[in-house]
């Protein structure tokens, strides 16, 4: 008898043992996808952006994603002590690939709003615009305020400050209808769909309008203020160690005048 309790107690033993280097070995697991620990154990930062808002993010000549944000998160990168991997992807699915585990961060001027926020977290913002609306070369539309929209097509971005806008104030309340509003993935589409009077207007960032009015020809109708929310780098929820070093490198960034650098160079000329 006493032999069997023997043994039973050292299976207990060795059971416990197991449960202990079990749980010990669990805290030193493969981390988890889009922490700090994770983007310091793979040295590189895996950055999600959609590469058809210039200045902010764009195709070069070459075919490579480059602009404002891209330098921008280089220079996060070359704070933090990791390389950094650009991900291309559709605006209206960044977020979907940052829950996911796709991608370790996310910029794309994309600003922090309450739907967003419930999903994912953001940094401090980095940039503050206005927002534009543009016509077409021809066109005689001159609107005195945003909501002066109503009763014209209109094109943007899906998933945008400009969409939700619109959705708010000019839809719900009845003062335009769903048909009246054509949005799309790549806001390089609108711009080019105004261009051949497919769309009336296109509601965009004002750097951003002034980019492809720039290119296309077109016309910025009205420059307006329909958001105080300011663009900042998205990460997945409950990342803080990462976010939080996020927002030190940016401010790093302020202070030795490398945020200013990428103004001059990608905004100034706007």
């Amino acid at each position: 008898m006493r032999l069997v309790r023997s043994v039973v107690l050292a299976v207990l033993a060795l059971v416990m043992a197991v449960v202990v280097v079990g749980a010990a070995a669990g805290g030193c697991g493969a981390p988890t996808p889009g922490s700090w620990r994770a983007v310091r154990a793979a040295k590189k930062l895996v950055v999600g952006t959609s590469a058809d808002y210039p200045p902010f993010e764009y195709l070069d000549e070459k075919g490579q994603v480059a602009g404002f944000d891209i330098d921008l998160v280089r220079a996060v990168g070359a704070k933090l002590g990791v390389e950094v991997e650009i991900r291309d992807i559709s605006f209206d699915s960044l977020l979907a690939a940052l829950e996911q585990g796709k991608v370790d961060i996310v910029i794309a001027y994309i600003s922090p709003n309450a739907k967003r926020q419930e999903k994912v977290d953001f940094t401090l913002p980095y940039y503050e615009s206005q927002q534009a609306i543009l016509v077409g070369k021809a066109s005689t539309f001159r609107p005195a305020r945003p909501e002066d929209l109503a009763g014209h097509t209109i094109g943007l971005q899906t998933g945008s400050v400009q969409d939700d806008w619109v959705r708010e104030q000019l839809l719900k309340t009845g003062k335009a209808t769903e048909k009246q509003v054509v949005r799309y993935p790549l806001i390089d589409q609108a711009f080019d769909d105004l261009a051949k009077n497919k769309v009336e207007t296109v509601f965009a960032d004002l750097p951003v309008a002034k980019a492809y009015a720039k290119k296309l020809g077109l016309t910025i109708a009205l420059v307006c203020q329909v958001t105080t929310e300011k663009p900042a780098i998205a990460v997945r929820k409950g990342s803080r160690d990462l976010r939080e070093r996020l927002d030190k490198a940016v401010a790093d960034l302020k202070k030795d005048g490398t945020l200013d650098t990428l103004v001059d160079k990608y905004l100034s000329g706007q």
